[in-house]
């Protein structure tokens, strides 16, 4: 596990040797992705349905965009610092709602875990040229390994009320 390195700042992966840089797992799965097209017929739409402009559609999207990622960083470290027995202190009435999100997980789920637990875990294939980080792993007495992924968005479906499917193999 020490042949790779995560570059925070460029969200990249690169091989120490050779500098080499490796596809993310989340850029190999968007791959699979149908397209979405913001600028097309779709925001058009969206805007006549919610009667407003297609920049206010724009920028009510890029709010909750922006919104969601704090949230879900501020969540994920959250989580992070309470395993590694940090303390995590909120700041304001965002952060207070988050931490209590957090405290949850920790409390009725990440409690009742038994074995070795290990934030971020680096993991790579060089061969196949991928790479990405486990969430949480854990590692049980036995050798074997439960891998998790937080999750902060507002659903998590397993259908399309538009009837689309991931492409290629993973369709």
């Amino acid at each position: 596990f020490n042949e790779v390195v995560f570059i925070k700042e460029d969200h990249k992966y690169l091989t120490k040797n050779t500098g080499c840089r490796l596809t993310s797992a989340t850029q190999l799965i968007d791959k699979f992705k149908p397209k979405f097209d913001p600028k097309g017929y779709i925001v058009k739409a969206v805007a006549k349905r919610e009667n407003k402009t297609v920049n206010e559609i724009y920028q009510q999207w890029d709010f909750k965009k922006n919104n969601a990622l704090i949230k879900g960083t501020y969540i994920h470290n959250t989580i992070e610092a309470m395993i590694d027995g940090v303390e995590v202190v909120p700041n304001n009435n965002n952060e207070i709602e988050w931490y209590q999100e957090a405290l949850t997980v920790k409390n009725e789920f990440i409690n009742d875990l038994n074995g070795e637990l290990l934030n971020e875990v680096l993991v790579y294939d060089i061969d196949l040229g991928i790479a990405g980080q486990i969430d949480l792993l854990e590692v049980l007495e036995d050798g074997s390994v439960n891998v998790y992924d937080y999750k902060t968005n507002e659903s998590i479906t397993t259908d399309s009320k538009y009837n689309t499917k991931m492409l290629g193999e993973l369709s």
